[in-house]
């Protein structure tokens, strides 16, 4: 479904313009999760010799072409927001920012943080330059929770694919991993994230590999989800987090240290998801 869209506006566009730089951002944002999971994928050549077969790049240099991809598509967006700050031609397609372009821009230097985190333990020396990079860029990163990046379903037809998942597949119940860890902390986000099993008063995860069985279903907790929820990609709760990273590091993040921007995160999380940031405090 990205290729089928991209290869279309790449075609129309020339690979030119906003409509493409735009495009470029949506790209990476699916395909760096693609290759995270899979390793090696097409991506460099997509779309080139027009052939039903493209070859495949190393989970390393579909980064650096992802990298470069996110630097041009900000170099693009940039002199497009400073000339025209408040228009939103774009509104009418876009189920994130409705039309905010700026926004787009801090997502994508947001998303160029995450990965070059994801990849400072196999080269450091570029990770350091991209994520300093994305922080000190003029529009900066997500840092409030208004900015998140997360489809709106509203009005669309269509739902959060997270309950899609709940109702239609009955296997689907809570990780344990997950619960188990907010349960050892009395974790005030349970609520939230979970409902309490059927058949039980207290969160239950089900070993992650474990097989599933239906009538296993009311033991376990199940996602919270309801239809209109927003689909999140990345929030600021993450990007403090993986600032904090930059700051164990010893990276440049603006004379913040790991604790102050650790402990940013998590009351991020926290109000992102409706609680206070005194529950923040009591937690952490």
């Amino acid at each position: 479904s990205i290729y089928g869209s991209w290869l279309n506006i790449k075609a129309q566009t020339k690979e030119e313009g906003i409509s493409f730089a735009w495009a470029q951002i949506i790209r990476v944002a699916a395909m760096h999760r693609l290759t995270d999971i899979q390793g090696p994928i097409p991506y460099s050549l997509m779309g080139k010799g027009g052939g039903l077969v493209t070859p495949y790049d190393t989970q390393e240099d579909a980064y650096m072409a992802m990298f470069e991809d996110l630097d041009a598509a900000i170099k693009e967006l940039v002199p497009y927001v400073a000339i025209s700050p408040d228009d939103r031609t774009f509104k009418p397609y876009d189920l994130i920012y409705d039309g905010d372009m700026s926004k787009w821009i801090r997502l994508a230097n947001s998303l160029k943080l995450r990965m070059a985190m994801r990849i400072s333990f196999v080269n450091p020396t570029k990770a350091r330059e991209y994520a300093e990079a994305a922080l000190s860029h003029t529009y900066g990163v997500i840092t409030s929770n208004d900015d998140n990046a997360a489809i709106d379903f509203s009005g669309t037809g269509d739902k959060n694919p997270l309950r899609w998942l709940v109702e239609d597949y009955q296997d689907v119940v809570a990780g344990a991993d997950i619960v188990t860890y907010m349960n050892s902390y009395s974790d005030p986000r349970r609520a939230v994230y979970f409902n309490l099993p059927a058949s039980g008063s207290e969160y239950a995860g089900l070993r992650l590999s474990a097989k599933s069985l239906l009538t296993w279903r009311n033991s376990y907790s199940l996602p919270k989800a309801k239809e209109t929820d927003k689909l999140i990609w990345i929030s600021a709760s993450e990007v403090a987090f993986l600032k904090a990273e930059m700051a164990l590091n010893g990276w440049n993040v603006g004379g913040a240290t790991a604790k102050s921007l650790y402990e940013e995160a998590i009351t991020l999380s926290f109000t992102q998801n409706g609680l206070t940031t005194d529950e923040a405090a009591g937690y952490y």
